[in-house]
């Protein structure tokens, strides 16, 4: 293999994953990074097979994607890229086709990185610093809170943390600029939540996968049932659950994200490639029960 192709198709020695105040903790408190899915979107065809999982990160520091987004609070996790490559696979992945700067039309380039899992949880230990935005001009008690609750377990967890008070010095990881955590005042909001949206008839679904007595059946999930004899009917239940899962591919997509994760596990179990597959196993088990 080319020295140029080794390049290409691992992760950098040093890459960078960009989040928010609140992901960030929720990632550090759980020792694990939760993955996007990419079963049934565009997304599906930068996928080795069988990884239907993955974990966007980039070789630059801040690409125009983060820089749009970022404003007085964000994370930026610094990563190992030897510690990726030993235990996941990753390539590049061109998706804003900005990848080349001199090409990039006036945008800064994004150079992605796309580390692929055939699980939904990547382990922190490739984690080497984290680097956290709180500027004190836009305090705000609740995202305080958080920031404070994040250097705390980043601590606990022994990652080396660094709080900046200005978006550039930030974005650039410019150690000299760090400030102390005094300003870091105030409570979580109470009635702070992420509502939850249902799984739909991603349920419907599981149901088919788990139960073999069409008597144990809910009714809508019988109605699937029954309507999956018909080739139009199948093929309706194709899009319709391509585009559930699509929309269930982000990790924090509640009881979407849950339902879309034991989907995604049968499929593995039975070696299920697509959701075409997925669907067509399905009506065959219950044509097979019927027959029974």
């Amino acid at each position: 293999m080319r020295i140029q192709e080794i390049i290409t198709e691992t992760l950098s020695r040093v890459a960078y994953h960009y989040t928010n105040v609140s992901s960030a903790l929720k990632i550090v408190k759980s020792g694990v990074f939760e993955l996007s899915s990419s079963l049934g979107s565009i997304e599906q065809q930068y996928a080795p097979k069988g990884h239907n999982y993955f974990l966007s990160t980039t070789r630059t520091k801040m690409g125009n994607y983060h820089r749009s987004r970022a404003s007085s609070y964000g994370v930026i996790f610094v990563l190992d890229g030897n510690w990726f490559n030993n235990h996941y696979v990753s390539r590049p992945i061109d998706y804003w086709e900005n990848r080349n700067p001199q090409a990039s039309h006036h945008r800064d380039s994004e150079a992605e990185d796309r580390v692929f899992s055939r699980e939904p949880t990547i382990p922190i230990g490739g984690v080497v610093a984290i680097h956290v935005l709180a500027d004190p001009a836009e305090a705000r008690p609740h995202n305080n809170a958080i920031v404070r609750e994040l250097l705390i377990a980043a601590k606990t967890q022994g990652i080396k943390t660094y709080l900046y008070a200005d978006f550039n010095p930030w974005a650039n990881l410019d150690t000299r600029k760090t400030i102390a955590p005094t300003h870091l005042t105030g409570q979580r909001d109470p009635a702070w939540f992420r509502p939850k949206r249902k799984a739909g008839y991603m349920q419907h679904w599981i149901e088919l996968m788990m139960i073999d007595d069409k008597s144990k059946l809910s009714p809508k999930a019988d109605q699937m049932r029954y309507s999956l004899n018909y080739t139009y009917d199948k093929q309706s239940a194709i899009d319709a659950l391509k585009t559930d899962l699509s929309n269930a591919r982000k990790p924090d997509n509640g009881q979407e994200r849950a339902a879309a994760v034991k989907i995604i596990a049968y499929m593995r179990q039975h070696r299920l490639n697509t959701v075409a597959d997925f669907v067509e196993h399905i009506a065959n088990k219950w044509k097979q029960t019927q027959a029974v």
